[in-house]
């Protein structure tokens, strides 16, 4: 098992190519801001079903 130092040399060997190109950066900024922008949006769609069963005692119809 490799140890944290050259763990975390890898890692910022790898955020430094990135930055090498402008590109890059952007479009691993966008995929990352998706993916949570997504994850948000399950996320929220679960809180309206969860608020839906405690004040009305069912949930939403139909798939999420």
């Amino acid at each position: 098992m490799p140890n944290r130092s050259s763990l975390w040399k890898t890692f910022l060997k790898l955020i430094t190519s990135f930055r090498e190109n402008e590109y890059t950066v952007i479009i691993a900024l966008a995929i990352f801001i998706g993916l949570l922008g997504g994850f948000g949006a399950i996320g929220f769609r679960l809180l309206i079903g969860t608020f839906q069963i405690i004040s009305y005692g069912s949930g939403p119809r139909g798939p999420i």
